[in-house]
């Protein structure tokens, strides 16, 4: 039952440390993926114009910062 429970918490602790920088992947300001993609978004959008095939394939994609509590 001991080795169960150190195996539950070092997976636990993998587990908690990948989220964390899951979440700094996503949310990071400027070179976060949201940001990225946002800026992608709007140069299409500037250089094709919003009624373009090119934005509107884009224009229906969202991505939200991933809450950390």
């Amino acid at each position: 039952m001991q080795d169960s429970n150190k195996t539950v918490s070092k997976t636990q602790a993998v587990w908690s440390t990948s989220r964390i920088e899951r979440n700094k992947f996503f949310n990071q300001p400027v070179t976060g993926y949201v940001d990225t993609f946002q800026s992608v978004k709007q140069a299409v959008k500037a250089i094709f114009g919003a009624n373009s095939p090119q934005y509107r394939q884009l224009a229906s994609l969202t991505f939200r910062r991933i809450d950390t509590r």
